[in-house]
C-alpha cells in the first residue's frame, strides 16, 4: 500500500469503476481533479489469471466449486443475497471488479425516450401503492446533450438507427451492415408494419469478434467503463486506483462525510476527502449506506426519507427462440436486431424487443435447471439427473439452430420492493424482498403476446424468465432523485439531499427504470454531474 494513498486528501473518493464511476470520475480527472478510485474486485486488464472469452461457468476450475477466486477472475460477483419471498439464496449475475457490470454486458447502450421523463400518465393500470413520479426531476432535453457526448466517448455504432426516434440527433460511428438471415427478417417485419433497426452497440469491431456477453472479453473489443474511462483516466490525468479494496462503512457527521472506512488485501484503511462518489450499483451502494449506520443515523446515512433501498426496479426479461433450420456462424453478431414499436402501446408503455444475443451453452442451462430442483428439494431431480444425457442432446439440435430475441420490459417503483441487511450470528448479509404484482403480470403477458404476434409465423417458444432473479438484469431505483427531500434520496444533481458532499452516480438513482438497457443513462447523467461539479467545485 503507498502511504500517499492514505496521506492524502482527495478531492474526490469514488467507490466502484463501472458506467457510472468509471464516466463521472475520467471527467473529473479530466478536469484536473484529484480522483481516487476504489474497487472490489480485480483489474481485469492487468490480471494474469482473468478468466475472458466464456461463461465463467465453463471453466474447469469452476466444477471443484464456487470459490471465491474464480468470480474474482471471471469479473463476477459472487455475492449471495436472501430472497426473502422465497426463504433462500440466490447469486445473481452481476459484476465485480474493473467496470463492474459494463464489464460483461451484452453492449447496447441505448437512450431512454422523452416520454420516460414522465413516466406516471403511461402506465394507468400500476397498482395503488406504486411510487411512480410524476416526472423526473430533469427533462429529456437536458440530457439529450450528454446523450451524444456518452455515445461519442464509449464508440457506439448503429447503420441504422431507430426510425422511431427519427425526431433526435445521435452520434452513433457507422456498424457493419446485417448479417443475410437478419437482413430477412428485417425486411419480413418491415413488410408486416414494424419499425426494426441495428441495435446501438458499444464496441470496436475486430475480426473474429465473440460479442461476449455475460463474461469478459478476450480481444479487449467490448467498449467498457475501464477500457474507455478507467485506464485513460489513470495513464492521462493522474487518476489513482485501488482494487481488492472494499468499502466497509462511511463515517458521517450531520451533513458531511468525514472519512470512508475500507479494506484493501486484509488491512482495514481511512480514507479522506472534501467529496465521496457512491457508484458500487443499485444493490451495493444502498447496502453500504444503511452498513454505515451511527448515533447520528440511526436508519442509514442520509436516510432521513427513509427511502434508502426502497422502490428496488429491474426489467422483467424474457427470451424468445425463433427456430430456423440453419444456425448462426460461430463469430457473429447476434445483438444486431431491435424493435421499439411496443415501448407505448395507445399510451401505455411497455418496452424493447431485441436479438439476445449467444445463449449459454448447453451444460450450464442444465446445471442451472439441476441445482434450482435440489435446492427446492424436489422429488424429480434424480429422474431429471438420470435423463441429462438425453435432455442435453435433445436441447442442443434444437436451440442451436435458434436465434433469440429478448423481451425487455419497464419495471415499476414500489417501496416494499427493497434491498436491506440482514442480520445473522456471523454478521450481514445482503436480503432482497421484491414481488411482482397482478398488474405487472398483466403487463408482461400483454408484452409477450406482442412480441410473439410480430415474430408470427416463424415457429418460436418462450423461455419465460420475467420473475427470475438471478437474472437481476438492469437493477436501479434504490436511492432515487428528486426535488422533494421527503420522497428522495439525492437531488437533481445526484447529490444526497442529507450529506452535503455524497454524490450517487450509479442506477440508483432513477426514478422509474425505462424499457431499455440503462447503461448509456447512466453514462450521460454521470457526464451531466461531472460538468455541474467541475463548474461549482471551485
Amino acid at each position: 500500500m503507498d502511504k500517499n494513498v492514505i496521506a492524502t486528501e482527495w478531492d474526490y473518493i469514488i467507490v466502484g469503476t463501472g458506467m457510472g464511476g468509471g464516466t463521472i470520475g475520467y471527467a473529473l480527472a479530466k478536469a484536473g481533479k484529484k480522483v481516487l478510485f476504489l474497487e472490489k474486485g480485480a483489474d481485469y486488464q492487468n490480471n494474469p489469471k482473468a478468466l475472458k472469452g466464456n461463461f465463467l461457468e465453463m471453466f474447469a476450475a469452476t466444477k471443484i466449486g464456487d470459490r471465491a477466486d474464480d468470480y474474482r477472475n471471471a469479473g463476477r460477483s459472487g455475492l449471495e443475497i436472501w430472497d426473502v419471498v422465497k426463504g433462500k439464496t440466490l447469486k445473481p449475475l452481476l459484476g465485480s471488479g474493473t467496470g463492474g457490470s459494463s464489464a460483461i454486458y451484452g453492449m447496447v447502450m441505448e437512450r431512454l425516450w422523452p416520454h420516460d421523463f414522465e413516466p406516471k400518465q403511461y402506465h394507468p393500470h400500476a397498482d395503488k401503492d406504486c411510487a411512480l413520479p410524476e416526472k423526473w426531476p430533469i427533462t429529456f432535453a437536458e440530457l439529450e446533450p450528454y446523450y451524444r457526448q456518452a455515445e461519442w466517448l464509449y464508440g457506439v455504432s448503429s447503420t441504422w438507427p431507430d426510425p422511431m426516434r427519427a425526431d433526435q440527433t445521435f452520434s452513433y460511428r457507422p456498424g457493419p451492415e446485417p448479417m443475410p438471415k437478419t437482413l430477412r427478417l428485417i425486411n419480413a417485419l418491415k413488410r408486416r408494419g414494424y419499425h426494426p433497426y441495428l441495435s446501438p452497440l458499444a464496441l470496436d469491431w475486430v475480426p473474429d469478434c465473440q460479442f461476449c456477453q455475460s463474461f469478459l472479453c478476450e480481444k479487449n473489443c467490448k467498449n467498457d467503463a475501464a477500457k474507455i474511462c478507467l485506464k485513460p483516466a489513470q495513464k492521462n490525468f493522474g487518476a489513482t486506483l485501488l482494487t481488492d479494496c472494499e468499502v466497509l462503512r462511511l463515517d458521517a457527521d450531520q451533513d458531511h462525510i468525514r472519512s470512508v472506512q475500507a479494506r484493501h488485501r486484509g488491512e482495514e484503511i481511512t480514507l479522506k476527502g472534501r467529496h465521496v462518489i457512491l457508484a458500487a450499483g443499485a444493490l451495493a451502494t444502498p447496502l453500504l449506506l444503511l452498513q454505515s449506520a451511527s448515533n447520528i443515523w440511526p436508519n442509514g446515512l442520509a436516510n432521513s426519507s427513509g427511502l434508502v433501498g426502497r422502490n428496488l426496479m429491474r426489467h422483467y426479461i424474457d427470451i424468445l427462440a425463433l427456430f430456423s433450420r440453419t444456425p448462426f456462424p460461430k463469430h457473429s453478431n447476434l445483438k444486431e436486431l431491435a424493435l421499439s414499436d411496443f415501448y407505448c402501446v395507445k399510451g401505455e408503455k411497455f418496452g424493447i424487443v431485441g436479438s439476445f444475443g449467444h445463449m449459454p451453452p448447453t451444460t450450464m442451462v442444465l446445471d442451472d435447471i439441476e441445482n434450482d430442483m435440489r435446492s427446492e428439494g424436489s422429488k424429480f431431480s434424480s429422474f431429471f439427473h438420470a435423463m441429462r444425457p438425453l435432455t442435453g442432446w435433445f436441447l442442443s439440435r434444437i436451440l442451436d439452430q435458434a436465434g433469440y430475441a429478448s423481451l425487455i420490459l419497464e419495471d415499476l417503483p414500489y417501496p416494499d420492493n427493497a434491498v436491506s441487511l440482514r442480520k445473522e450470528a456471523n454478521g450481514s448479509q445482503m436480503a432482497i424482498n421484491y414481488r411482482i404484482r397482478p398488474s405487472e403480470w398483466d403487463r408482461i403477458n400483454r408484452f409477450r403476446a406482442m412480441a410473439k404476434k410480430a415474430f408470427a409465423p416463424n415457429p418460436m417458444m418462450l423461455m419465460p424468465q420475467a420473475d427470475n432473479l438471478k437474472f437481476l438484469a438492469h437493477a436501479c431505483g434504490t436511492c432515487r432523485f428528486g426535488d422533494d427531500p421527503g420522497l428522495n434520496v439525492l437531488n437533481k444533481f445526484n447529490r444526497t439531499h442529507d450529506i452535503k458532499n455524497l454524490h450517487i452516480i450509479d442506477a440508483s438513482f432513477f426514478p422509474s427504470s425505462g424499457g431499455t438497457n440503462p447503461g448509456l443513462t447512466i453514462a450521460a447523467n454521470a457526464l451531466r454531474v461531472a460538468d455541474h461539479l467541475i463548474t461549482n467545485d471551485k
